[in-house]
């Protein structure tokens, strides 16, 4: 009888225990469950903002993209504009001429008139006339450094630097492969400096004509050769 007593607790004990340990599973698991189930709300939540964070960052690329393209149509436009309104090359050279000559005092009427009097085509004598001399370099300034065109009423000069020979001494002739210095000087005038190499084309524009010069090297050695005619002005 004791002992069936003893069994019975036994038994009785062992469901206590595994009741016991049964109701702390279903506490830890429940508890896991609400754990997880906070933690996967709060991921979610996360997610949620990250794609709305995402979407903003985006429809403000898009906007800062729309806003680039804008500025850089109007840049394009102004810059266009700027091309159109603003003169360039050779246009700006003959403005600033025009605005020089109009602050030395010339009158505009007389500005206007050349302007409008100049034609494509010049009338011109077609009588050109050659001459040929010696180039001045810094060893010759002799004779025959000198020729005049126009009736003796303008005068054209010229130097240079001197050649060398293989043991780079200097010689009297002038170097053709180096660019000239013309100086041409109307009858009591200013004369007009002109720089640069041969063949050379320049022009001076004395009274109501217009001298057009071609300068080239000369078949003689230290010689240069200058072609002169002369042309309606303007």
């Amino acid at each position: 009888m004791r002992r069936r007593r003893q069994r019975r607790w036994a038994v009785i004990r062992f469901l206590l225990i595994v009741g016991a340990l049964g109701g702390s599973l279903a506490l830890a698991y429940e508890f896991g469950k609400q754990i997880a189930s906070g933690e996967m709300e709060a991921l979610r939540t996360k997610l949620e903002k990250s794609q709305q964070e995402q979407e903003a960052f985006e429809s403000q690329r898009s906007q800062l993209q729309a806003e680039v393209a804008r500025a850089q149509q109007a840049e394009t436009r102004w810059h266009e504009r700027y091309q159109a309104d603003v003169p360039q090359g050779a246009v700006a050279d003959i403005l600033n001429l025009v605005r020089q000559r109009l602050a030395d005092g010339v009158p505009a009427e007389r500005v206007q008139f050349v302007v409008e009097a100049v034609k494509k085509q010049r009338t011109c004598a077609n009588k050109p006339e050659t001459k040929r001399f010696i180039v001045r370099t810094p060893i010759y300034s002799g004779g025959a450094d000198s020729v005049g065109f126009a009736d003796s009423t303008i005068t054209v000069t010229a130097t240079g630097d001197s050649a060398v020979d293989e043991q780079g001494r200097p010689n009297a002739w002038f170097d053709p492969a180096k660019p000239l210095h013309f100086s041409v000087t109307p009858l009591g005038g200013k004369p007009k400096l002109v720089e640069g190499e041969l063949p050379l084309q320049f022009s001076l524009v004395r009274r109501d004509t217009e001298y057009l010069f071609s300068a080239v090297v000369s078949d003689r050695r230290g010689f240069v050769e200058v072609t002169a005619d002369s042309c309606n002005y303007p």
